[in-house]
């Protein structure tokens, strides 16, 4: 059975603990936030990636005496961590309007989050790790709009740098659950690291496919790359699509930001193949040479890459295939 399936069910347990109006407001969070075109949406249809809300499940794999109740506790906190660090991004960067029964549907994720994590290691003081997690993205959030705020110039080591930030609560289950599996330090630290490469990944490229709706909000991270990257700098700073595209495209920066996401998930995959997580670093792989792949033809054809996103619903809804 899918992780998925797992991560519906703990979504519909923590919905159901909730009372009154709260519990339809976290039933329907996928549409709230934007992840879902209607609401009730599970979150097993808006993320078709288990690794996305499901790591903790596909790294278990490489711990083969780990109790199944531990799994479970560190799949259900790594979902809740995963949904509510992208809510409260969502909510900061304005593409949600924030509401006190969000607030409070955000706020009871974490507060099960936390138990579960109490629950798989057996100490309170995952709570602190959690809580430090969370402090790094909110900081991370802050600086990312303070250095992107209408296209200033970012370079390329800041960028990662602010991502990896942003990634904080989303590595806390995985870790803890190689460290309750008995593994050594050296181990939990490059599934730590996996689960980073991975994330900053699919990361990287969603800022890429989504570049040109994130720069018409003031707040993108290609456009601030490439102004960075220009060489000599472009003279004023474009406002409109057209100009911003050119820059863009003129920069390179798309390919050089797949190539990036290309080597992190490379770097997942070999990490994850040491510490015995196949599935993981098999997942990584395909992804790494997908990656490959649209950086080569970006390369040659300055713009593909969002075209091809743009036109993949409509070429697997029409002519059945894979763009």
């Amino acid at each position: 059975m899918s992780a998925l399936l797992w991560v519906d069910g703990f979504f519909a347990e923590f919905c159901n603990a909730l009372a009154g109006t709260l519990r339809d407001e976290a039933r329907r969070l996928s549409y709230t936030l934007g992840f879902a075109p209607e609401p009730y949406v599970p979150w097993s249809a808006v993320f078709t990636n288990e690794i996305t809300l499901a790591a903790p499940a596909m790294f278990a794999e490489a711990m083969p005496n780990v109790p199944r109740s531990a799994v479970e506790h560190a799949l259900y906190a790594h979902a809740l961590a995963v949904i509510e660090a992208m809510g409260r991004d969502r909510v900061e960067d304005g593409q949600v309007q924030s509401s006190a029964a969000l607030e409070r549907v955000l706020s009871a994720a974490r507060e099960v989050r936390n138990e579960q994590l109490v629950m798989l290691s057996g100490s309170r003081e995952a709570i602190r790790t959690a809580l430090a997690a969370d402090r790094e993205l909110r900081a991370a959030i802050a600086d990312e709009h303070d250095m992107v705020a209408g296209g200033s110039a970012v370079d390329f080591g800041t960028y990662e740098s602010v991502s990896e930030r942003k990634q904080q609560p989303g590595l806390v289950a995985t870790t803890m659950l190689a460290e309750r599996a008995g593994m050594d330090p050296a181990a939990c630290e490059s599934i730590r690291r996996a689960v980073l490469d991975i994330a900053l990944a699919l990361q990287i490229y969603d800022d890429v496919v989504d570049w040109e709706d994130d720069a018409a909000r003031g707040r993108s991270w290609a456009l601030s790359l490439a102004r960075s990257a220009l060489r000599p700098p472009a003279r004023g700073v474009a406002t409109d699509p057209v100009g911003r595209r050119a820059e863009v495209h003129v920069s390179g920066v798309l390919t050089r930001m797949l190539r990036r996401a290309r080597f992190h998930f490379h770097a997942a995959a070999r990490r994850a193949r040491g510490v015995g997580s196949r599935r993981a670093s098999t997942w990584a792989s395909d992804r790494a040479r997908a990656l490959e792949d649209l950086a080569e033809r970006e390369s040659k054809h300055a713009g593909y890459v969002n075209r091809a996103h743009a036109l993949a619903p409509w070429a697997r809804a029409v002519l059945a295939v894979k763009v």
